[in-house]
């Protein structure tokens, strides 16, 4: 490949069907874009997903994990599939847009806390981030939706109106007696849900503004610029708000579509989202009010903006939409792919593997702010390539090169045991384990023993297969897990009803609960570590295999050998006992026997059967 291609974000052919067939499941599945997508969809959506959400296919798209024998291949996965990602995204808005790091340097982060000529221009976005107690209660979806299985599902349009109506009675006393000429004041848009807030429950708006670091409440620390030194706008936007707070009045005349905007924050205002989310695993309602799980709620409000924030986001949301202000373009894309449901989910999931049902709700909530704030905000890898080419006198030269990756990432490092490297390996794998970021995952066998991968994924791609049966057991069995992917797809299409019936609940733990109390359940691996239901998903084994290639000859026996593998699981001396049953039976008769033989476990009566 040529750099100088590279550099113009010219397209690469990938040179190989077996990538050629993964770029076709990755990024355009079964005709969706997914490189439009910042986020898997979510197994129950409360409403009609919109936007690039909308396809009906999307709810069968799971996450890919990679095995392959070759080291080599990782590496190239992940560097081409992520630059082909985001040569689409960065192309949907600029055709001519350039992949070089001083092009990088130019393009414009548009949620930055800045000044312009004397004025803070940042306002607007501390609505995306403040979370606003009054609109996570009264505005939560599943309070005001029908419900993913009812026949008049509506699609977002429907529940905002409603919102918006309700807005307008709330904003009435606040917009009293202002005035009707004169420029709309953009304050309101982020000062009115602070507003609201006092209006309703003085008391959690004063123990905000009187938290003596304030100005850093998403970590405690400090912003940095981009040279590294501390952005002391974003101080001053936070002592603008305080001011405003303090002097209503200073506000001039509310815009026309306040009400609108402000429902769509209430819906899809990341913030606002989080705090939802962590009252359903922290205390139900009454955490709503918390101090700390509304600092923890602002902690992810803020990782989601430094999302929206990477540049090839930035390109991908305007590319869909370039009408300005761009953070009204990320409620609008935070409400069609139904963020809150989401965050519901993957919270869920933490809470449950992490261990945190004993903890403080403080506590809680902090450690669920960290772990989503560390899979939102991954930082981008750095794979390094050798640019080769010759000079002048056909000498060869080989100049060391730096790819991006973020949409497909690499998982190991068998040459480096640092501690640095340990810790990126365990960043990658949360991602991963995240409904972000990355999509893809690519791994040699170092990734095939003793940890998980299924939280959002029940795919696995054997790029090559591996020598044995056990290997591929191990392979898939990283995504064969508790609450796996496949099963909350389940275990949802049979029991989304029981949500609605107690909105400030956990939703899945309330479907969970019903998929247990059904009747003639065998045994407690029902429903959280098998739950099959028909047309429903289940563990997807991919298989790559090129025509007359050795792989395709060993699938057949290896098929087999794991079937007897499967067999002689446990028992002593198993690889002489696997190999003398795979030399004395055909596949016919190792069926056959795995019936005759098998002794059941199962809980039957409080006995064994």
């Amino acid at each position: 490949m040529s750099w100088r291609e590279i550099q113009k974000y010219a397209e690469v052919e990938a040179g190989n069907p077996k990538l050629r067939a993964l770029w076709e499941d990755v990024l355009s599945f079964k005709g969706c874009e997914l490189w439009r997508l910042l986020w898997i969809p979510p197994c129950v959506p409360y409403y009609r997903l919109g936007g690039v959400f909308s396809a009906v296919e999307l709810s069968k798209y799971t996450k890919r994990l990679i095995f392959s024998n070759w080291k080599v291949v990782p590496k190239a996965i992940a560097s081409l599939t992520s630059y082909a990602a985001e040569r689409q995204m960065f192309l949907s808005f600029n055709k001519n847009a350039k992949n070089t790091s001083e092009a990088r340097e130019r393009r414009a982060r548009l949620l930055e806390f800045s000044r312009s000529q004397g004025r803070l221009t940042g306002m607007p976005v501390l609505g995306l981030i403040y979370p606003c107690s009054w609109f996570a209660q009264k505005f939560d979806p599943l309070r005001l939706g029908n419900g993913p299985g009812s026949e008049d599902q509506s699609g977002a349009e429907a529940l905002l109106e409603r919102i918006r109506q309700d807005i307008d009675v709330a904003l009435s006393s606040l917009i009293e007696g202002r005035a009707e000429s004169g420029q709309a004041d953009a304050d309101w848009y982020w000062a009115a849900p602070i507003l609201l807030d006092a209006e309703h429950d003085a008391r959690i708006v004063e123990a905000w503004f009187e938290e003596k670091d304030l100005a850093y409440w998403w970590r405690g620390e400090h912003v940095p610029r981009r040279d590294g030194t501390e952005d002391s706008a974003w101080s001053e936007h936070v002592e603008r708000a305080r001011e405003i707070v303090a002097n209503p009045s200073r506000l001039g005349r509310p815009p026309a579509d306040l009400s609108h905007v402000l429902a769509e924050m209430a819906l899809g205002g990341p913030a606002n989202l989080a705090l939802r989310s962590l009252s359903r695993v922290c205390n139900g309602e009454a955490a709503i009010s918390d101090h700390a799980v509304r600092f923890a709620a602002a902690n992810i409000g803020w990782a989601i903006r430094t999302l929206f924030n990477f540049p090839e986001v930035t390109a991908m949301i305007r590319g869909l939409n370039a009408e300005e202000p761009y953070w009204r373009r990320i409620l609008e894309y935070s409400i069609h792919g139904c963020l809150q449901s989401v965050l519901d989910e993957y919270t869920h999931i933490l809470h449950e593997s992490r261990s945190l049902a004993d903890r403080d709700i403080g506590d809680k909530a902090d450690d669920l702010a960290a772990a989503i704030t560390e899979a939102v905000t991954l930082r981008v890898s750095q794979p390094r390539v050798d640019d080769i080419s010759t000079d002048a006198e056909s000498k060869i030269e080989v100049t060391p090169r730096i790819m991006r990756a973020r949409f497909a990432l690499r998982f190991g490092d068998d040459e480096s045991e640092e501690e640095s490297t340990r810790r990126r390996k365990e960043h990658v794998r949360a991602a991963f384990n995240s409904p972000f970021w990355p999509f893809v995952l690519a791994t040699t066998s170092i990734g095939q023993e003793g940890l998980d991968f299924h939280q959002y994924c029940h795919a696995v791609v054997h790029w090559n297969l591996p020598g044995n049966p056990v290997d591929l057991e191990q392979r898939e069995g990283r995504v064969h897990r508790y609450k796996g992917h496949a099963i909350r797809k389940n275990v949802a299409s049979r029991h989304t009803d029981v949500i609605w019936q107690h909105p400030s609940a956990d939703p899945w733990s309330a479907m969970f609960d019903a998929a247990v109390a059904e009747p003639g359940r065998k045994n407690d691996l029902v429903p959280y570590w098998l739950y099959p239901v028909p047309d429903g998903a289940k563990i997807e084994r991919h298989l790559p295999l090129l025509p007359m290639s050795r792989d395709r000859q060993l699938l057949p026996p290896l098929k087999h050998a794991l079937a007897v593998y499967r067999m002689v699981f446990g028992q002593p001396r198993q690889d002489d006992l696997l190999d003398y049953l795979s030399r004395h039976l055909s596949a016919a008769e190792l069926s056959q026997k795995m019936l005759d033989l098998r002794i059941d476990l199962s809980p039957l009566d409080g006995r064994l059967r």
